[in-house]
């Protein structure tokens, strides 16, 4: 039977993991019974700290969401506490009793860190990356304090057969102080063990390859500035041992905390706390440093808030730091990728064979290409006022164009001109015949300036009129022309086709021309135009260029710029030769840059104009009588996991399948528009009631939650929603607002959920009523 494809590679990886989960509980089973038996031989010890605690939560969290692993552990808990303990003399109900006192409150430190943080894979701790994890690990530590002060003497005295009196305080302070500096250094260091690990074996497969980060690279100005501050803080602990002053060591401690947090890595800053926090402990145990003056109990207290306070500011800086980190990198990637849409933007007019110019509302240049300069001969380095002196603009009978007529002043004021044939005079003599396309750019009419585009006519121009020499040259003419051309008769009705050439044969895939009516060439909506044109013609007006539309091959319709002149027989007889352009493409690209404009490039979806245009709309009034507006402001969950690990491809393909779900989800008439990165915006019109909106938010989120093609696969990619109803005078923006703070709700409650960002109520979590999963939602 053929294996399937990646199977050596799979059979590698549960054999690396089989190999960590060794290694990891038998470290954490050294680690806990050393602790756990070195606290119940020296009483001192015990009174100041229980690190067991955290150890044993630390210990848990590997193996949580692995029931076999987790049952496995906790048996192994129970069982090192009793032989920890029998060690050095206790009996093994002290042990047992104790044992079951830890597992209960580990188990309640786990419940609620896992509660209070991000969701990971089975077997992975959460991270400690952000101040609000540090809170969570603070709320956790707090429930196991509780869990030990309310457990412990009652389990104690059952197992001694001796009544102790239950006493929150010390208890509480003890266990809760305790779990927290071992869990939330524990915690980073941790995960900095297993990130160097994976990346030692090289991190085989899409989990490792996602798990590993980038090493940090170690500054030797952060290796001396460690050395510096252990060095002083170990200078601190033995004078304050010596000369049992407080002060001293209030005073020193904290700020050289906050320099830690504010200047080291944070792992590093990890390990200096714990180190710290150590020597406390040992010190206070031994009746030595500043708190031995201070009565017992008020001792023991003392030192164990110094502990905790010192651990917690020191790695909310630190943590808070990384934060600052992160955001100056996002910055820079966001300059980066601006720069990019600049080069790439200036690669594109540079290569365009037409001119560009575009101006700003007062009218400066803000940019031209190469093919516009070297037309109105301005030199790329020339002044403004060099500009304004290099050519001047005439209409095609030599007079001047008034400053108010000029295209681009026209633009400026919201007025567009197309296809408008000029004569431009350059200031060296000679003269070119264009044609200029010019209008305003988005917005509010010149507010945002304007853009003009130069197609040079010359040459077309000067082949015009030596047709007219002769009928031999018209030949040649029309036989080389790369225009199509059409010979008609000028005074005859109907107008039959005289010649073609075979540009027009190409281009209408047709050679039985000759002899046809030419309403067989031209569009029949456009025949009175080219007719009239042609009248004008035979009257004596002068040729003018006319747009109509060519029937060509399959029924399709080509746009072409058609001129007319007249060539005068030997006879008598009057023709009229047409010099037809196909612009089709140039049209077309048009079309595909206005639908650019207000569509996304990558999904196809509406942009943030068609959104705020929308919504503007349907909010200022626009909604049916009685009907609501309402939006749902969506982001994916784990897309930058996907980009990070596959590539931006794999990206650009979950984000367009992303935005064809939306579209299948939605109902007919709402709007799915992308806002940029994996944001998008779901308006939805005539609303009846809220359920319409939450049974939109569910469908989209349901949509969105479910897997995704290879390799997209490999990760979970969710989405979280915000949904929003617009009330009595509010405007667009304040309703994008609120969807946008609900959409962070669902996602600060786990993400793969909608959230309408209703205030809990006072007995009811956040996460129970206002942060709802679709399936809690349904229920």
């Amino acid at each position: 039977m053929a294996r399937p494809a990646g199977w050596r590679e799979a059979w590698v990886d549960v054999d690396v993991d089989r190999r960590d989960d060794a290694l990891r509980t038998a470290g954490a089973l050294v680690v806990y019974g050393a602790l756990a038996g070195a606290a119940r031989a020296h009483p001192a010890l015990l009174d100041l700290a229980w690190p067991a605690g955290g150890v044993a939560a630390l210990w848990l969290l590997g193996s949580w969401g692995r029931p076999s692993r987790l049952v496995r552990d906790a048996g192994l808990l129970v069982g090192t506490t009793v032989l920890a303990y029998a060690a050095v003399g206790a009996t093994p109900a002290r042990g047992l009793a104790v044992g079951a006192m830890v597992l209960l409150a580990s188990f309640v430190t786990v419940l609620v860190l896992r509660r209070l943080t991000p969701p990971t894979a089975a077997g992975r701790a959460p991270r400690l990356e952000r101040p609000a994890d540090l809170g969570a690990v603070l709320a956790a530590s707090a429930a196991s304090g509780l869990v030990q002060a309310l457990v412990s003497p009652s389990v104690i005295s059952a197992a001694d057969g001796e009544l102790l009196p239950l006493v929150l305080w010390p208890w509480g302070l003890r266990g809760a102080v305790s779990t927290f500096v071992v869990l939330a250094v524990g915690l980073r260091l941790v995960a900095a063990g297993d990130a160097a690990l994976l990346r030692a074996r090289g991190a085989r497969g899409p989990r490792r390859a996602a798990a590993a980060r980038p090493a940090p690279r170690a500054r030797t100005g952060d290796v001396l500035e460690a050395a510096a501050v252990v060095t002083v803080l170990a200078a601190v602990h033995v004078a304050s041992a010596a000369t049992e002053d407080v002060v001293l060591l209030g005073l020193t401690v904290l700020p050289l905390a906050v320099w830690a947090g504010l200047r080291l890595p944070t792992t590093w800053t990890a390990a200096i706390v714990l180190a710290d926090a150590t020597a406390v402990v040992l010190l206070t145990a031994h009746g030595l440093g500043p708190t031995q003056p201070l009565p017992p109990g008020l001792r023991t207290t003392t030192a164990q808030v110094l502990v905790g306070v010192v651990t917690f500011v020191t790695l909310v800086l630190a943590l808070h730091r990384d934060d600052l980190v992160r955001a100056g990198a996002r910055e820079r990637r966001a300059r980066e990728r601006a720069q990019e849409q600049a080069d790439l933007l200036g690669g594109v007019l540079a290569s365009a064979q037409e001119g560009v110019v575009v101006v700003d509302a007062a009218g400066r240049v803000l940019l031209d290409n190469d093919a516009a300069r070297d037309l109105l001969g301005v030199p790329a380095d020339a002044s403004r006022r060099a500009q304004d002196d290099a050519f001047a603009l005439l209409h095609v009978d030599g007079t001047p164009v008034p400053e108010d007529e000029m295209p681009l002043v026209r633009a400026l004021r919201g007025a567009r001109t197309a296809g408008a044939e000029l004569l431009l005079r350059r200031s060296d003599g000679t003269a070119r015949r264009v044609v200029v396309t010019a209008h305003p750019l988005p917005g509010p009419a010149g507010a945002h300036g304007a853009v003009a585009t130069l197609h040079d006519v010359t040459r077309e121009r000067e082949a015009a009129q030596a047709l007219a020499e002769s009928e031999r040259l018209c030949r040649r003419a029309l036989d080389a022309s790369p225009l199509g051309m059409l010979v008609l008769p000028l005074d005859e009705r109907p107008r039959r086709v005289l010649r073609t050439n075979p540009a027009l044969e190409r281009l209408l895939a047709r050679t039985d021309l000759p002899g046809e009516d030419v309403a067989e060439v031209v569009d029949p909506t456009d025949l009175p135009l080219l007719a009239a044109a042609l009248d004008a013609l035979a009257d004596g007006a002068p040729p003018r260029r006319v747009e109509v539309r060519l029937l060509g091959p399959g029924g399709r319709r080509l746009r072409a710029s058609c001129t007319a002149s007249v060539v005068r027989q030997g006879d008598g007889r009057r023709e009229a030769v047409l010099l037809l352009e196909d612009l089709t493409a140039r049209h077309e690209a048009e079309r595909a840059l206005a639908h650019a404009a207000r569509h996304d490039p990558l999904t196809g979806a509406p942009n943030r104009r068609v959104l705020t245009e929308r919504l503007a709309a349907l909010v200022g009034g626009g909604a049916r009588d009685g009907a609501r507006v309402g939006v749902v402001y969506l982001d994916l969950d784990g897309f930058k996991d996907v980009n990070d690990a596959e590539g931006h491809a794999v990206g650009d393909a979950v984000l367009r399948e992303a935005a064809r779900r939306l579209d299948a989800a939605v109902r007919p008439g709402d709007t799915v528009a992308r806002l940029g990165g994996d944001e998008f915006v779901v308006v939805c019109p005539d609303l009846s009631a809220e359920a319409d909106l939450a049974a939109v938010a569910q469908r989209v989120v349901d949509a969105l939650g479910a897997p995704y093609a290879p390799p997209a696969r490999r990760h979970r990619v969710t989405a979280s929603a915000g949904t929003a109803l617009a009330g009595p005078g509010e405007d667009a923006a304040a309703l994008l607002a609120r969807a946008d703070a609900a959409m962070y709700a669902a996602k600060r409650a786990g993400g793969d959920r909608w959230s309408d960002g209703t205030p809990p109520a006072d007995d009811v979590s956040t996460t129970e009523m206002a942060v709802l999963t679709p399936a809690e939602r349904a229920g």
